[in-house]
Order: structure tokens, then sequence, then C-alpha cells
């Protein structure tokens, strides 16, 4: 006798693929990332906008490059993550940055279990892409994420489920993508390799070309995509913006996701894996995929090569494809049980869910869903307090937070000098009080001025001529670092500051006597040349 119960009629339908991914990006809850130090300027910079109209056209955060051009790229973004963050603390911030990522894998999912009979299957496509989600940390290139997943979602189901009416859609969220992140082109791309691919099908007469009028409104609606990115604060500048920043401006010197993958590294080594198993299924697979079904995933994963932060991207782009072509694999376990093509209307492609999913057994698999999605948030609930004193730990250990508090019960102000990656954090400590030597958005700066401060800070042979130039006051970088040692050695600076990991240099002036006198370290400690 079957088992019935009754309160699981009267629960909310609960499939087993959102109860794993909602599992699955409640762990990325524990996991967000605070140490990255842009997260910090990206949110003071939302609270700038906030309190500033008209907004500024040049920098106001560093003094040796304040008023240089800036182009508010992320504007939408950063008012976002600035109002999360000043509400909610690191937790709400956390749970924004969870829900981008699981919106991510929620649409990957969707796509993959249209092609696939089996849930368990696409669940499993749709995790393996997911995976590429663990560094992501609090910033905007998030929001590139999700309307990524968004825009492929509705290319996809006009491709295969006839699905015109949501190309509507696609002005409108690139319109927020161009407000909300630079990454807007990776989008535009998209939908152009979609449409290109299209209309050669047609130009070539190909036997699986869609019908002349459709792919005309695609392009109809790829053209309103491009227009509306120029309602933006920059208009048609913010479309240069994108090579300005990444190629032009020093960032891929200075960020490691901008560059090249090392395939050394266990994440890279998984999508080089996930790149072979695509190619392989599409070797093996029945079907043999059209122009769309290679251009699309080609472009994405020469991307990824090009650059570690596209990496999520290309999973995103490979893994429906990755099933449609495991639907057609030639085993009995993966293979098609329905013959597809009898299906009305749908253009010899898969029926809707609702076609395919069977009831549930008097609701005993909706309760158990429920109890696991239950568990998992008591484990989350219970988990994240450990969590966050380790979170706490690392974000002090990476950054200068005791640094920056001593700066700040002591009053020290003047010019300056920080290590490349505290200047983020340091801006949303000490601004409008104190501006920076140097922080993340580097597109700002003047050619060359990324390698002076290396040479500064590694205390290369024309270290002391570049730090003079600037009329340094005082210093925060790492306690190892080269110019802190040099510094000392001199004689022209005290530390007055240093708890292992970062230290504060004060110059001898009258202006720091009290501090130094008070707080005032020998030169050398223990172990130190």
């Amino acid at each position: 006798m079957k088992v019935v119960l009754p309160v699981a009629k009267r629960m909310p339908q609960l499939g087993l693929g959102a109860v794993v991914l909602a599992i699955a990006f409640m762990a990325k809850v524990l996991a967000p990332h605070f140490e990255d130090p842009d997260f910090y300027w990206h949110v003071k910079t939302g609270e700038y906008l906030l309190a500033s109209w008209p907004w500024p056209r040049g920098d106001v955060f560093t003094y040796t490059h304040a008023g240089n051009p800036w182009v508010l790229s992320e504007w939408l973004a950063q008012i976002v993550l600035y109002l999360v963050f000043s509400a909610a603390g690191y937790f709400g911030t956390a749970l924004l940055v969870a829900a981008l990522c699981a919106c991510c894998g929620w649409l990957t999912y969707l796509s993959c279990r249209q092609h696939m009979d089996n849930p368990v299957h696409a669940i499993s496509v749709a995790l393996v892409s997911s995976l590429f989600f663990v560094t992501a940390a609090p910033r905007p290139h998030l929001f590139s994420f999700a309307f990524f997943a968004a825009t492929l979602f509705i290319l996809l189901e006009f491709k295969y489920f006839r699905q015109d009416r949501r190309l509507v859609l696609l002005p409108l969220i690139l319109f927020l993508w161009a407000n909300a992140h630079g990454g807007f082109f990776v989008g535009l791309i998209l939908i152009f390799l979609f449409a290109g691919s299209e209309w050669l099908k047609n130009v070539f007469k190909s036997a699986d070309a869609l019908d002349p009028a459709r792919v005309r409104k695609l392009g109809a609606w790829s053209a309103a995509a491009l227009a509306i990115t120029l309602v933006n604060p920059h208009h048609v500048h913010l479309w240069w913006y994108p090579v300005e920043a990444i190629l032009l401006s020093g960032d891929a010197q200075m960020i490691n996701e901008w560059q090249s993958p090392s395939f050394h590294m266990p994440l890279t080594q998984g999508f080089l894996a996930l790149v072979l198993a695509f190619f392989s299924v599409q070797a093996w697979s029945r079907r043999r995929p059209d122009l769309t079904e290679v251009v699309v995933p080609l472009v994405y994963i020469a991307s990824a090569f090009v650059s570690v932060r596209n990496m999520p991207l290309a999973a995103m782009a490979l893994a429906p494809f990755l099933a449609r072509g495991l639907q057609s694999m030639p085993f009995p376990a993966l293979a098609i049980r329905r013959d597809a093509a009898a299906v009305p209307g749908r253009g010899g492609a898969l029926p809707p869910l609702a076609a395919v999913q069977k009831p549930l057994a008097e609701g005993q698999a909706q309760f158990i869903n429920w109890v696991l999605l239950a568990v998992a948030g008591l484990a989350l609930a219970l988990g994240y307090p450990a969590q966050s004193k380790r979170q706490a730990a690392a974000v002090a250990t990476y950054l200068p937070v005791g640094a920056a508090d001593f700066l700040v019960a002591n009053r020290i102000h003047g010019r300056m000098f920080n290590t490349y990656h505290y200047g983020g954090y340091l801006i949303y400590r000490l601004y409008p009080a104190q501006q920076v030597f140097i922080y993340g958005r580097t597109d700002i700066y003047q050619d060359g001025f990324v390698q002076i401060h290396n040479a500064i800070l590694g205390g290369r042979p024309d270290w002391k001529t570049l730090f003079e130039r600037y009329g340094i006051d005082y210093v925060v970088c790492e306690s190892g670092a080269a110019l802190r040692q040099l510094l000392l050695l001199q004689g022209g600076f005290t530390r007055v500051f240093d708890d292992g990991n970062h230290s504060v240099l004060l110059k001898n002036t009258d202006r720091f006597k009290d501090i130094i006198e008070r707080y005032g370290m020998p030169g050398a400690v223990r172990g130190e040349a």
C-alpha cells in the first residue's frame, strides 16, 4: 500500500532540479569572496553616485589621477551593490551573489532539461557548468553572467521551440546590461552569432534553416538590442570602452582573471575536460550539429582560452548544446525514447516539460524534495556564523583591515602610497577624507603608471626617484614588501603599525611626531635585514 502524505498535496511544486540547484547555490552563500578588493570600491562608487548629481566625468578616488576621465559603465550594478550592502551587510550581499549564480544555474538547467528526457542528466550537465561560478566574487560582472544566461535561454527557446514573443525581452536585457556592466558586448556577440548563423543557413538553403520570416524577426530585434545600448551615460563611447578598459589599460597585467588560463589549476583542467567532452559528444552523437551549434560554442571556448573571466560564459554556452548531443548518443542510457518529430507544432524539437513529466506518486517525492531543501537551509543557518568568522579572517589577512582602523583612529591624512590591491578597500574605509595612490580601475591611469607602482613597491633600481616624485607622507603595504624594508633601512620613515600581514609607515616629519612617539617600532624586527 502506498503511503499518502496529505500535506504534500498542499505544497507548491518543487522539482528535483530546483532542489539540487538550490542546495548547490546555498553553498555559494558560504563562499562569497569578500576578500576581493574591487568589491569595496564598487560599493563606495554606488554610495557616491547616489549622493552626487550630476555625476562626475572624472576620477574622484585618487590624488594621482584626480579628474582623469572615467566611464560609468557599471553604475547600475554599483548602486545595487551599495543598497544591498548598506541595508543587509555581508550576509545580504552573499545572498545576492548566490541569487545571481543561481539564476545562471537555473536557466542553464531549463535549457538542458528541454533537450533531455532524464532530469538527472540535465541536472548533471547544469551542475558541471555551474562549477565555474565557484570563484565568482561580489562585483558587477555577476550581472553580466546572469544577463548572458537569460539572453542565451531566450535565443534557444526561439531557435528550438518557436518562442518568438520572448525576443521582445532582448532590448530590455541589453538596456539593463549596458548600464550594469561593460561586458554587455558579450551579449551582443551572442545575439549576432545566432542571427548571423541562422541567416547564413537561409542563404545557403540549409535543410535545417529556420523560416526566413523568423530570421528577419530575429535580425530586427537584434538591431533593436544593439541600438538600446546607446541609452547610457556615455552613449556611443561605451561601445569602445571594453577595448579601452581591457586591452589598452593594463588590466591584463594586474588581474589574473583577464589572463589566459593556466592548465596547472584544477578549475581550468575541469574546463578543458568539459571542452573535450563537448567535442567527443558531437563526434559520437547520431545527429550532426548545425552552424549555430558549432559557431556559438567555438567562439566562447576561444574566449575562455584567452581570458579566465570568460570560462563561466563558455560553460553556459556549451551546456545546452552538450545536453542536446548527449540526448542523441548511441547508448541505451542516453538514447532518445520518444519520436520528437511526431509532436505537432514543435518543428521536430522536444515537447515542453509538461508533456514529458510523470505525475509524482501521491506527492511523496514533493514532500522529500521540500524536506531536503529545509535540511539544507537549516545547515546553512547553522554553518553561516562560523563561516562568516572564517571569511572575516580571510578579509583581514588579505586586506588592510587593521591598518585602516589604525589610520582612522589616529586621523592620519596626507599623500598615501598603497599597494595596488589595497586601494579598493582603503577607498571604502577612508574616502572622502583620504584619497589613494592607486586602485583597481586601471583604465583611468596614464600610460606606464601601473609599472611605476610596481617599480616602487618592488624596490627596483629607480624606486626612490619615482617614490619622491609623488611627495609621499605615509605608506600602507604588505609586511613583506621590498618598499617597506628599504624605507626602514634608509631611516626616512617609521613603522607605526604592523599586524604581520600589513604595515603602516609614517614619514619622519613634525606632523606625525606624536603618533611616531606613541606607536613607533624599531627600524627592523627580529629576522629582518
